[in-house]
């Protein structure tokens, strides 16, 4: 931790416990979002490859948070097609709005909204280290 300090990672070493403690708060309700698309799209699609079964659904679910991908979904003839092809599109549109906008940007103001309050809680744990140090370099000398 000294050398942390040192080069002043402390300040980043800190924030990125108080994001990451925020973040597995969030993950519960991230995770409730991506199984209820997931086995919805499992149910619609399992006629194609990357939907067969219900991890594969989950797994290609979690990864549309940045690539929906719909072009390949709805539009390949060659796998079948799509058998509910007005209800998948519904269930894209959703998944788009729930993920592109609502998670990824709940996600960024978790990181940035946070700043002044995750510098002060920086600059009191600095304060502390720094108090236990100076008491410790006191007890060395006494």
């Amino acid at each position: 931790m000294r050398a942390a300090i040192m080069f002043n990672w402390g300040v980043y070493i800190v924030m990125l416990q108080l994001i990451t403690s925020k973040f597995i708060r969030f993950l519960p309700v991230l995770l409730i979002a991506i199984c209820g698309f997931g086995f919805t799209y499992w149910m619609l699609l399992q006629n194609q490859a990357v939907y067969g079964t219900p991890i594969e659904a989950l797994l290609r679910t979690s990864l549309m948070l940045f690539d929906l991908g719909y072009e390949d979904r709805l539009y390949k003839p060659d796998e079948g097609g799509v058998g509910y092809y007005k209800l998948v599109y519904v269930v894209f549109m959703l998944t788009a709005i729930a993920f592109s906008i609502f998670v990824i940007n709940l996600l960024i103001g978790l990181a940035v909204g946070e700043i002044p309050s995750l510098m002060t809680q920086v600059l009191y744990f600095l304060v502390h280290v720094s108090r236990m140090e100076f008491r410790g370099l006191l007890l060395n000398h006494i």
